[in-house]
């Protein structure tokens, strides 16, 4: 399985329930109110376990605020709403921020929104307001083919990634919104490729039936479900509030996990909860574990990592390795990736010419780019006795097969012109010696 990324939760939901009340601005209204409120959701979210922040900024569109007479004021609070994720993640220490594009239209009405054309030089706008900030967009609660097609013909001006996040009838999950199978989305995706598919605000129970649909497409895909029993009829225009909606009683932290179990065991790898899905969700989103394994690894820095590959190359299936953070974002993540061969005893160049070996073939088995770039490496003596230790080292190398060679002073001046050759006696080149970098 690919690496897991948690969502955070839902954000509007999050802030009406600690305001106290709605009104039709929805979320938007507490970045005119209260800020510093919208920044402690994020926050209490990275607390968590999240590792994403979705921008406070669903409905910051000309649309919901123009009823309001504040569309002047969209790019200050497009802006607002980035900086407060940024403050969150970056107070938080790691994590991406992900810039919400809602629908246009209304939530759930695809047929109010306008045309893809029409709408794409909204999201266009909106998506360049929000591009000095993010690390990615995320088009949410797309509900037909048509207001997907909008979204990602405008957020794609970018260059910055772009998740679409489709929402499906809750009656029928093989459904959109709209009333179109879910499956007829491939075209468009296949034409835009965006860089993960999702399901979202609609009932768990409607993205178990739509997961396996969104699988079959072959892109990386995920799901994050809404905590209300439906959407009421009345909930149909711009302006109304969501306190006509109803959020259930039986779907707790504990069994809304469950269903996110399920969605990762499906193939998902992207989770988190929307509408009603709060901080404490989140935790238990995350908590869950197989009940046995052949062997657990603490720690998932490179060495972690190494021993899970390893042992699941020889076979091993019930590996788990545990991380209290991010992959490698500890010592790993301090480390200058340097990937040398020249060592001091025999084991130590043997493996480190496995390793180059290893970095520079990961890509083409596993399809993930390591950063690795053979860019070779020159160690050079300024005394006889260095001169004689880095000899030495380089005919041990050669006894083991790594490509090695003595080279003099006017040799290291001719590979490497930078370098003051004052002193120096003498030089070894490894032609593949690199560097890692897959940040």
């Amino acid at each position: 399985m690919s690496e897991l990324t948690l969502l955070d939760g839902g954000m509007g939901q999050e802030l009406v329930a600690r305001a106290g009340k709605a009104t039709g601005l929805w979320s938007v209204q507490a970045l005119l109110d209260t800020p510093d409120m919208v920044r402690a959701v994020h926050d209490s979210f990275f607390k968590a376990g999240a590792d994403v922040a979705t921008t406070n900024s669903y409905g910051v569109l000309p649309d919901r605020l123009a009823p309001k007479d504040l569309t002047d004021r969209l790019p200050e609070l497009m802006e607002l709403a980035c900086r407060l994720a940024c403050e969150a993640r970056d107070a938080h220490g790691t994590g991406l921020v992900a810039g919400v594009l809602g629908p246009q239209g209304f939530s759930y009405q695809p047929d109010k929104a306008p045309a893809a054309e029409q709408a794409a030089e909204v999201y266009a706008r909106c998506a360049q307001l929000q591009a000095p900030f993010v690390d990615l967009h995320i088009l949410e609660t797309m509900s037909s083919i048509d207001q997907a097609r909008g979204g990602l013909m405008g957020a794609g001006v970018t260059g910055k990634p772009v998740w679409l996040a489709l929402s499906v009838d809750d009656k029928d999950g093989t459904k959109l919104r709209s009333g179109e199978a879910l499956s007829d989305i491939a075209g468009l995706l296949a034409q835009y490729q965006p860089d993960a598919v999702l399901l979202n605000c609609s009932l768990p129970e409607a993205i178990d039936v739509a997961l396996p649909v969104l699988a079959a497409m072959g892109h990386r895909f995920g799901a994050y479900a809404n905590g209300f029993t439906g959407i009421a009829p009345t909930f149909d225009h711009i302006g109304a509030t969501v306190d006509v909606l109803q959020a259930r009683t039986d779907l707790g932290p504990a069994a809304y996990g469950d269903f996110a179990d399920g969605w990762v065991q499906q193939g998902a790898t992207i989770v988190g909860g929307c509408c009603e899905i709060g901080p404490a969700h989140i935790v238990l989103t995350m908590t869950f574990l197989p009940n046995q394994a052949r062997v657990v690894i603490i720690g998932g820095g490179v060495i972690g990592c190494s021993v899970a590959y390893h042992l699941a190359k020889l076979g091993w299936r019930d590996v788990v390795l545990l991380e209290r953070k991010q992959l490698t974002s500890g010592t790993t993540w301090h480390a200058a990736g340097l990937i040398a061969q020249l060592r001091a005893s025999a084991n130590m160049t043997k493996m480190a010419k496995y390793s180059q070996e290893l970095y520079g073939a990961l890509e083409v088995e596993t399809g993930v780019a390591t950063g690795f770039k053979r860019v070779g490496s020159i160690t050079a003596a300024l005394t006889t006795e260095r001169r004689e230790e880095i000899f030495r080292q380089a005919a041990m190398a050669r006894a083991f097969g790594v490509d090695v060679e003595e080279i003099s002073p006017s040799e290291i001046g001719a590979r490497y012109p930078h370098l003051n050759l004052d002193g120096v006696q003498a030089g070894v080149y490894l032609s593949k010696d690199g560097q890692g970098d897959p940040g």
